[in-house]
């Protein structure tokens, strides 16, 4: 077991020469070296909006045009003019039809407007200071689907004219970044916030939904009913939502605050399943941010079509459909990180709000660590590190294309901020941020950051003032080199033993005119057997040496021992080191890099042999399924002696590592056709998929068996196995079964089975073609992915030869929104 020994043995530093950019002993920030952000010519500087009016509430009344895909409106806003006086107002308002531009007061007067379909410029036939309140009233119909992508139009109709008779009816919202303007006007800016009012006017068979609470229910007698939604609490205006269709409520609660679960009838049963863990969140980010959930209520929503995989509005998340699961999919997964991720937005991003897209790392790297937070209470630290593990590989494979800074400036479209570096790169930058301060520092700076910005728009040097104002310690330098600076350390590491004495050379590696020369204070973990001893280390030359007096070789050596950096290590270490590795050290970075290391090479060797037994016992199932996921098909008599291992493995509790565990089982000879149907039995539809994917590679009259048995079964594990029979032995006169496949579907699914019917296409007869047609043209040009529309494009390819394709092809060309879609259909 790891022991914190605390430092028992000093540590001599020896500074080589090397072309470093500063030295060591005069390290602060300001010697910090200046890194400038790299920009084109043709981007502009991206400030924080300037602020002409402060929006102090807005009033909306709606009511739908289903057929039109319309929205008719009238917003009532309340505005002051923020510090200047002002005679004209901006609001955006984007494709809007203006009715009537009306000031209200006593003596109410109809104001001159310009409406150039990106905005109004309003006439306030005055000039008002300061300390004046307006109040304007716009009567507008609103176009979502006039010139708009696939991605802006704000708000959304689902099946508006009924053609698809498997997909429900719906209306929903999705104003991140700037795309709310689409349904009603505002002044459109993160920095803004303002309380609500909306009152919804919909069909008495839909449900509605939007922030705060719901005041009334009104019955209007002509087959309509009218809700009013109050939000009392002020937010910004890309948070505001609205939601309409056949969906059931689940109530629960958590620490006082209802929660709601809308979910569509079907799935009423499983919201606990799906959801259940909400409550148990919300108590502990309450505790964890020493700050209680600080809205009215909280509602999660599942919709269908979604654009995002979720959005945080306020009060009322909104998640994609891949969230519409069964009970028995939890025998797999679960959808905990999403969840708390958008629950953490609710401090994050909500409560405080990023005043500049420029900023907007300080709403999502703290929600993707919040999914981090959440995992290591609920699951432990090894599925946290896990966690981890994944989110740095995200970044590093962005990273090794482009590389950005966290809080950028420069950029010519907003949304290209959503990217790997502010939301794993982000998250991981906290984390190091932590493990710096300490955890007691580390949660009071976070509480005393939502409590001296709640309510409030931020940039991220608030964020840095509340650490520096908690801990006592000027932390510019930790701010500027990781959020201010684009890259990462690349660490090159070499180590040996002389003369009762352990040398490690480290070196940065990164191409130090594009980036920061580091100052990565981390700590040296040394095993000596069971017992593991930490030292600090401060590495800040380009090259260092450390030198450390040892009478004792270590049996493993890790140079950043929690492994926190956010970079890439290149140690150079023994076999016999990495397993050592493996064998003493506690955290799951360092055990799985161990064995990546020694699972890597190409023969089966005896190190290779043990570092598999280790693995299979490793208490992490992720390492557990990793080792499974090595072992070959050749040379498998040299795994003999890990049979019992892999036996014992195909009884784990985790669905994953079963399914591992058979396909090893499959590759080392252990299974008989009897054991292989038995699995058949599973409660994890991941494992009956593993299973029929190995039944169905033949066509024998057993594979038909099974075949027949499972082919209308609608799970995505066992219709992946079955397309792929279709496709191998059957080939043609399925047709009728991907279609239904398809109609019947979520969007998450169909992709897999887009790819499968494309495949299906290529042998199947000139009347199969056919019916598929109209599917695919459908999908190139109403669905909102991206993968969507390039694979249906493909299928359509495919039947080319087919009359009246070619034409459909151009047609799909013509209507795409997407430039970089596109030039890929250019390329055909």
């Amino acid at each position: 077991m790891r022991s914190n020994l605390g430092i028992l043995l000093s540590i001599l530093i020896i500074g080589c020469k090397s072309s470093q950019r500063f030295p060591v002993e005069d390290f602060n920030q300001d010697s910090q070296p200046a890194v400038l952000e790299y920009y084109s010519p043709w981007v502009d500087y991206q400030s924080s909006y300037s602020r002409f009016f402060d929006l102090i509430h807005t009033k909306l009344d709606i009511e739908f045009n289903w057929e039109k895909r319309q929205v008719y409106g009238e917003a009532t806003l309340y505005l002051s003019p923020y510090f200047y006086s002002q005679q004209y107002l901006y609001l955006d308002a984007r494709e809007f039809d203006i009715h009537e531009v009306q000031l209200l007061g006593e003596d109410s007067v109809i104001l001159n407007y310009e409406n150039d379909m990106t905005g109004l410029m309003i006439d306030l036939n005055g000039l008002y200071t300061r300390n004046d309140t307006i109040t304007l009233n716009i009567k507008y119909t609103a176009n979502p689907y006039r010139n708009s992508g696939f991605e802006d139009r704000g708000l959304y109709f689902v099946n508006h004219d009924r053609a698809n008779p498997g997909k429900p009816q719906q209306i929903w919202t999705q104003g991140e970044t700037e795309n709310n303007s689409r349904w009603f006007p505002t002044i459109e800016s993160p920095g803004e916030r303002c309380t609500q009012e909306i009152y919804l006017t919909v069909a008495d068979e839909f449900k509605t939904l939007s922030n705060g609470l719901l005041v009334s229910s009104i019955v209007n007698g002509d087959g309509t009913r009218t809700d009013y939604w109050r939000m009392d609490k002020p937010h910004a205006p890309y948070l505001f939502m609205v939601a309409v269709g056949d969906f059931t409520l689940v109530r629960d609660q958590a620490q006082g605050v209802p929660l709601g679960y809308w979910v569509e009838p079907d799935y009423a049963e499983d919201a606990h399943a799906i959801f259940g863990n909400t409550g148990e969140m919300i108590s502990f980010f309450s505790g964890r941010f020493d700050f209680p959930f600080p809205w009215q209520k909280y509602d999660q929503v599942i919709v269908r079509d979604f654009i995002t995989g979720a959005m945080e509005n306020t009060t009322a998340s909104v998640f994609m459909e891949d969230l519409l699961v069964h009970k028995e999919y939890f025998a797999d997964n679960n959808w905990d990180d999403i969840i708390s991720h958008e629950l953490t937005h609710q401090w994050f991003g909500n409560l405080v709000t990023c005043e500049s897209w420029a900023n907007v790392a300080l709403n999502e790297a703290f929600a993707t660590y919040g999914e981090y937070l959440w995992i290591e209470y609920k699951y432990g630290p090894d599925e946290a590190g896990f966690h981890a593990f994944t989110g740095l590989q995200d970044y590093l494979e962005e990273a090794s294309y482009e590389q950005k800074n966290l809080v950028r400036f420069y950029f010519d479209d907003r949304e290209s901020l959503f990217d790997n570096h502010t939301y794993a790169k982000g998250a991981r930058i906290l984390h190091m941020l932590r493990l710096y301060v300490g955890d007691d520092a580390f949660f009071a700076s976070l509480s005393h950051y939502l409590r001296s910005n709640q309510f409030r728009s931020v940039e991220i040097h608030d964020l840095r003032k509340s650490f520096e104002q908690v801990t006592g310690e000027d932390l510019n330098w930790f701010f500027t080199q990781w959020f201010l600076n684009p890259g990462h350390p690349e660490l090159k590491i070499n180590h040996y033993h002389e003369n009762d004495t352990l040398y490690i050379m480290v070196k940065q590696d990164q191409d130090l005119s594009r980036f920061p020369l580091y100052y990565l204070p981390v700590h040296l973990d040394l095993a000596f057997g069971d017992s593991v001893l930490r030292y600090p280390m401060e590495i800040m030359h380009e090259e260092h040496l450390f030198k450390l007096p040892l009478t004792t070789r270590a049996d493993a050596i890790v140079v950043d021992g929690d492994c926190m950096l956010v970079g890439t290590k290149d140690h150079a270490k023994s076999g016999r080191e990495w397993i050592n590795q493996v064998k003493y050290m506690d955290s799951f970075r360092a055990r799985h890099e161990g064995l990546t290391k020694i699972l890597s090479m190409d023969t089966i060797s005896a190190s290779q042999v043990e570092a598999i037994g280790l693995g299979l016992d490793d208490e992490s199932p992720r390492i557990q399924e990793m080792v499974l996921s090595y072992i070959p098909d050749k040379e498998s008599e040299k795994l003999d002696v890990l049979k019992k291992k892999v036996i014992g493995l195909l009884k784990s509790s985790s669905s994953k590592v079963r399914g591992a565990a058979i396909i090893a089982g499959e590759r080392m000879g252990l299974l008989s056709v009897d054991e292989w149907i038995s699995f058949l039995e599973d409660s994890s539809y991941y494992v009956k998929g593993v299973v029929l994917d190995h039944l169905l590679r033949d066509n024998s009259d057993l594979s038909r068996k099974y075949y027949d048995s499972y082919k209308e079964d609608d799970n995505i594990n066992i219709i992946l196995p079955v397309g792929g029979y279709i496709n191998s032995y059957i080939k043609t006169g399925e047709m009728e079964w991907y279609l239904k496949k398809m109609l019947t579907s979520k969007s998450p699914d169909q992709f897999f089975i887009l790819h499968l019917l494309n495949q299906y296409l290529i042998n199947a007869p000139i009347l199969e073609k056919k019916m598929a047609i109209n599917l695919l043209f459908d999908i190139a040009t109403q669905n909102a992915d991206f993968m969507m529309r390039l694979t249906a494009y493909q299928g359509l390819l495919i039947v080319s030869e087919i009359e009246g394709v070619e034409a459909k092809l151009s047609i799909i060309k013509s209507v795409e929104p997407d430039p970089e879609l596109l030039e890929i259909y250019g390329q055909y």
